[in-house]
């Protein structure tokens, strides 16, 4: 009879996202249950558990070596997150709780320095996937146009005669009146022309006896590093358009936050206050940006009332549709001109996220004057067009909440809601004063720091954690 004696003990540690110092002293409990009761359902046991600020370590034993531990890893850390974020909701402003690495090793007694130099390298540098959309119109060709007609009615119509039999298959994946173009079946090609630059090659199919054909893009060209995606072409207001997905994968230095940055508070006298920081810790320049902005929101404002004024018809405004889309261009524009001058300063950006807000502002926390004009403002725009300029140049794009940092001093640390009054910020401790919004933006990058040294969300001691977070069995 055939017999197996199994020892498997597998040494892992993952640390948090960004090395920020999450996990505070409510959280271990939480943690070291949810860990405890997932052992027999999951096969293994724990030895040792070690919880840090920033990192876990945790000892186990399976129990036979079809336990994969790649899989047990990812689901340890993805139940982990799940309960900490349903418990402690200051986490969900991160974008996940733990980073996407780990380090394990089969033999339990790990050298100190190993995982040492593991935890310190988490969070230095950070790989992000852009994807971003290119709409392109198309240079006028009866033949190719005449072509993308007989292959939007075959997609419609399910009718192989008419349209490549990839196309058909892929037709959920698209709204009506759009023509999938699979990526593996396309290629763009950027070549310079009479008629245009960018190029791209659509599919061909048998069942139609048509053959691949190169179509003319007008617009601007994608990254050189770019990969193209799951596309589509939609056939509106008389004319085609060829919408094109690239992804872009680009490295950030998270832990360049500590030197010379950009502070940003996003506001309403104000909606973007950037104050830059040297890498002495001193305040360089205070820029107030958004004036214009203001101004055409409040233009397009007062046109969409006088519109609702008119009625459902709006029988004396014709052309309401294209004096609207002026003005959202216009807004557009702006926005892309404002974020792209910041990122151009190659400092890391630290912003105030207002993230969940408008909840507050739902339940009535505020006047119904100061609501309407915060809803007006674009903030979720500006805050994702810095995300992914900043991703695309390399430059760190550091979200915090925005708590408490207009009521704060950025030079003592006094909390009080009294000593702010409009746009003027005067402490009551140090008697110092401030213009409101510059003082904000400095409370957010001091958060930031705070968060990635562990200092503003109460996390263990270094010397507590033996205590509080070790479990021996």
């Amino acid at each position: 009879m055939a017999s197996s004696v199994e020892n498997l003990k597998y040494h892992i540690v993952w640390a948090t996202k960004y090395r920020y110092s999450l996990i505070c002293n409510g959280m271990v409990g939480y943690l070291r249950s949810y860990f405890e009761s997932k052992q027999k359902p999951w096969k293994f046991k724990i030895r040792s558990l070690a919880i840090e600020p920033n990192h876990i370590h945790i000892l186990i034993e399976a129990n036979n070596s079809s336990v994969n531990i790649n899989d047990l890893i990812r689901k340890l850390k993805g139940g982990s997150s799940l309960i900490l974020r349903n418990k402690f909701r200051k986490l969900m402003r991160y974008p996940s709780v733990w980073t996407a690495s780990h380090f394990c090793s089969t033999i339990g007694n790990v050298s100190e320095d190993t995982v040492k130099t593991y935890v310190e390298s988490q969070g230095i540098e950070e790989t992000e996937v852009i994807q971003r959309t290119n709409v392109y119109k198309i240079f006028p060709s009866k033949v190719k146009l005449k072509r993308l007609s007989r292959y939007l009615e075959g997609v419609k119509n399910e009718d192989s005669t008419l349209a490549p039999a990839a196309m058909i298959q892929n037709k959920d994946r698209v709204a009506e009146g759009q023509i999938p173009l699979r990526n593996d079946l396309i290629k763009y090609s950027f070549r310079e022309t009479k008629s245009c630059s960018n190029w791209l090659k659509v599919n061909g199919g048998k069942s139609c006896g048509t053959k691949p054909f190169w179509l003319g893009l007008l617009g601007r060209g994608i990254p050189e590093d770019a990969t193209i995606r799951d596309s589509y072409i939609q056939y509106k207001d008389g004319q085609f358009k060829v919408y094109l997905v690239y992804e872009q994968k680009r490295t950030i230095k998270r832990a360049s936050i500590e030197g010379a940055r950009l502070n940003i508070d996003l506001g309403i006298s104000h909606p973007v206050t950037s104050v830059a920081i040297g890498k002495e810790g001193k305040t360089e320049s205070v820029s107030f940006l958004g004036k214009g902005l203001k101004n055409l929101l409040f233009r397009r404002r007062k046109y969409v009332e006088k519109l609702q004024e008119l009625g459902s018809k709006y029988g004396t405004e014709p052309n309401y549709q294209r004096r609207l889309a002026r003005y959202t261009n216009r807004i557009n524009d702006y926005i892309h001109k404002m974020t792209k001058d910041l990122v151009d300063t190659g400092l890391p950006i630290i912003v105030g996220s207002i993230r969940n807000i408008n909840r507050k502002w739902r339940r009535g926390k505020c006047s119904k004057d100061l609501r309407k004009r915060a809803m007006n403002i674009a903030y979720g725009k500006i805050s994702e067009q810095l995300r992914y300029k900043g991703a695309i140049a390399g430059i760190p794009i550091v979200f915090v909440d925005e708590f408490n940092t207009s009521v704060t001093c950025s030079s003592c640390g006094n909390k009080d809601k009294s000593q702010r009054k409009g746009q003027t910020f005067s402490c009551g401790k140090c008697n110092r004063k401030k213009q409101a919004d510059a003082n904000g933006a400095i409370n957010i990058g001091t958060m930031a720091l705070a968060n990635l040294l562990g200092v503003a969300t109460t996390p263990l001691k270094e010397n507590s954690c033996s205590q509080v977070g070790i479990m021996a069995v």
